[in-house]
């Protein structure tokens, strides 16, 4: 390593030491030489001499890692509430934090944190019980994400100023007659009704859950709901869900890195009552992100893991 013309009696080298600046092929401001002697920074989980990030198997089980973790978990990594909202007008239908207040006209508010790809709003039954209590008689309050058209002018006509005409729809048709599905506007296709056929009250939907989430590559946008003795929004994946009470968009190509949680709420009569959205705890609005799977749980991912499905 070194090209010195000579060596002193006291070990010295004389003329140039041969070093150049040390080779950092991935640019990281770090020397190769260092990066590759810490092993903390550069596992070798199969112990094949190939660094994991350079590894197309780690784990040595013939399946490559692209195919085992192509895939995202919602169950809970980082859960994070939404904690307020903005009211998003128009000003003439709003009084107050009413959602709308103009007999006949709408209103919207976007909830104070956006919904981001590969994560997945959680509408727990408390959420759900608030806002049906909070709902005026004859309103109808519609949740989804912001559409790129999107104006607060937007009145009653589909899509509703939602991405995809995706949402979850609860409808207050009396005091104590409500309705709740999902909805893909540009299929025209409905989820299942889980409350309406016979009179309830807005503590019903305690017994329920729904979700809204956005694919991991942005393009495609799912809703669902269900009894939570049937299905759990906070951990069970968009496929554990049955058919009849789940939507998609399928993917269309939107590309979303993030989108605002959007609300739009309007009176189905003149005489219907407002809704207060201070009426609503919107804190137990709930996000969950993506985690890489591990199938069996035994706090291994599947591509670290030589038997992923225990």
């Amino acid at each position: 390593m070194v090209d010195g013309t000579g060596i002193d009696a006291d070990g010295l080298v004389t003329g140039g030491d041969g070093y150049g600046t040390p080779e950092d092929t991935d640019n990281s401001d770090t020397a190769d030489h260092l990066e590759y002697g810490v092993a903390e920074c550069l596992p070798d989980t199969d112990n094949d001499g190939v660094y994991d990030p350079r590894d197309l198997d780690d784990d040595n089980d013939g399946i490559l890692d692209t195919v085992e973790c192509n895939c995202t978990d919602t169950n809970v990594k980082a859960p994070y509430s939404a904690g307020g909202f903005t009211l998003e007008g128009p000003a003439a239908n709003q009084t107050g934090t009413n959602l709308f207040d103009a007999a006949g006209q709408h209103g919207w508010l976007s909830i104070d944190e956006p919904l981001g790809a590969g994560q997945r709003l959680v509408l727990s039954g408390a959420f759900l019980a608030d806002v049906a209590d909070a709902m005026g008689d004859q309103s109808i309050v519609i949740i989804g994400l912001k559409d790129g058209a999107w104006a607060n002018t937007i009145g009653n006509a589909v899509p509703f100023g939602m991405e995809g005409g995706m949402m979850i729809n609860i409808y207050r048709v009396s005091s104590t007659n409500f309705l709740m599905y999902g909805n893909n506007l540009a299929t025209s296709t409905t989820t299942t009704q889980v409350i309406g056929t016979h009179l309830y009250n807005a503590s019903q939907f305690l017994n329920y859950n729904a979700f809204i989430e956005v694919t991991s590559d942005g393009n495609n946008i799912r809703v669902g709901h269900a009894l939570t003795n049937t299905h759990d929004a906070t951990t069970e994946t968009y496929a554990d869900w049955g058919s009849s009470i789940k939507l998609e968009s399928g993917d269309q190509g939107f590309g979303i890195t993030e989108l605002d949680v959007m609300v739009k709420s309007f009176p189905l009569s003149v005489d219907a009552g407002t809704t207060d959205a201070n009426d609503i705890d919107w804190e137990q609005l709930t996000y969950y992100g993506p985690i890489l799977l591990d199938t069996d749980k035994d706090g291994i991912f599947n591509h670290l893991d030589l038997d992923s499905d225990g």
